[in-house]
């Protein structure tokens, strides 16, 4: 005899909501692996109400990833985190491991709540791209919430969406 667990959730998806002086982005990330996606809400860091759902989405995305959808890269994202396509070759990033301004791992965990993990990294620490991460291979959530995202053998500039507080159907509240 097979158990089966049927489970049903309503979201409000798709909206943006007011409470007083905040404004949150309530949405259902396609990148989620269960189902149609996953359940999220994030307080937007704006003062100013959104005119669109696809503007609110749009005041997640960092100026760099902003800026390099202007210039036609193709940014792809996982969650709250957004892989921008770089020209940097592995020789230029190791040359920087190698003078001591930037490390290299392997299967690292990015963002102090360790949701996600790097095949390949280079994290620079010192110098003008302190705090810069760069990464190949495949990001992936290490709870199985998205599905894994190839980055191939190209180095991508990992960088966080920009969010106060958010909340996933998983629970995770950050």
């Amino acid at each position: 005899m097979v158990n089966v667990i049927r489970r049903t959730v309503h979201t409000l998806g798709d909206s943006v909501v007011r409470v007083r002086d905040h404004y949150y982005l309530s949405g259902v990330d396609e990148t989620g692996r269960w189902g149609r996606g996953i359940y999220f809400l994030a307080e937007l860091v704006t003062d100013q109400a959104p005119r669109t759902f696809e503007e609110a989405l749009n005041f997640l995305k960092p100026k760099v990833v902003q800026d390099a959808e202007t210039r036609g890269a193709y940014v792809r994202r996982q969650g709250e985190w957004f892989a921008i396509p770089t020209k940097l070759t592995t020789s230029q990033l190791l040359h920087d491991v190698e003078r001591t301004v930037a490390v290299r791992h392997e299967n690292h965990i990015l963002g102090r709540d360790g949701h996600h993990r790097l095949e390949e990294a280079v994290i620079y620490r010192f110098g003008p791209q302190r705090g810069e991460v760069f990464a190949r291979g495949v990001l992936k959530h290490t709870n199985d919430e998205h599905d894994p995202l190839e980055l191939g053998f190209r180095w991508h500039r990992i960088v966080h969406n920009v969010q106060g507080a958010s909340y996933s159907l998983a629970g995770n509240f950050d």
